[in-house]
């Protein structure tokens, strides 16, 4: 009976030191220093690295589809009460006094020579010539008159209204409204517009008496019986 004891307690006594050494290797791997932080383990800083629970990541929201903001872009309101540029110039203002320049002078003197030496085509250019460079010059409406004389002694009556007519709308408060006027009456005399005619002559005597015109409009209205 001694004998089974004996072995009963050394069998007690072997259970007790595996329990022991299994205790002793769980508190050496407590107390063992942590590894130091690298790129596979971050984070540790050399503490003990406490076991985590695990975390449960909820699923993404599904995202609420949203209607797409529609911008109104209302139409754009000119408030500016002029009208749109016209194709053909704008006729210079009655006042255009911009003195000439030597270089538009000689061209002007030029066709004034060759319209008194009877090159009436060439004078016609020369003049043309300046209003193309110097339209906007205080001599811009005389060389307009002097186009249409160099029409009138060619003979094209019409072309020589039409010219006439132009100092009168371009240039209404220049110097040469008063003889274009007149001229306007003895190109329509010429193309049998004696009613026409006749009413210019009585504006020019009207608009300007006094002046050489209004002597010249007289003595037509003598002749035509007006």
């Amino acid at each position: 009976m001694a004998q089974a004891e004996i072995t009963l307690l050394r069998q007690s006594l072997a259970a007790l030191q595996v329990e022991v050494e299994r205790l002793s290797a769980a508190a050496e791997r407590t107390m063992a220093p942590a590894p130091p932080a690298s790129p596979t383990n971050p984070g540790t800083g050399g503490f003990e690295s406490a076991e985590l629970a695990p975390v449960r990541v909820a699923p993404p929201l599904e995202a609420t589809p949203v209607a797409p903001e529609v911008v109104r872009v209302e139409p754009s309101v000119t408030t500016s009460s002029s009208p749109p540029p016209s194709s053909s110039p704008p006729p210079p203002s009655e006042s255009a006094n911009a003195a000439v320049p030597l270089s538009g002078q000689s061209i002007y003197d030029r066709g004034y020579t060759l319209y008194h030496q009877g090159r009436y085509v060439d004078a016609e250019s020369s003049f043309q010539r300046f209003l193309q460079a110097h339209g906007d010059t205080e001599l811009a409406d005389n060389a307009q008159f002097w186009i249409g004389q160099s029409r009138f002694a060619r003979g094209d009556h019409m072309g020589a209204l039409l010219a006439f007519q132009e100092v009168l709308d371009r240039h209404p408060g220049g110097n040469k409204v008063a003889d274009s006027l007149l001229r306007v009456g003895d190109c329509l005399m010429r193309l049998d517009n004696a009613e026409g005619a006749r009413q210019r002559f009585q504006e020019v005597l009207r608009r300007f008496p006094g002046s050489a015109a209004s002597a010249m409009a007289e003595e037509r209205l003598g002749l035509s019986g007006g």
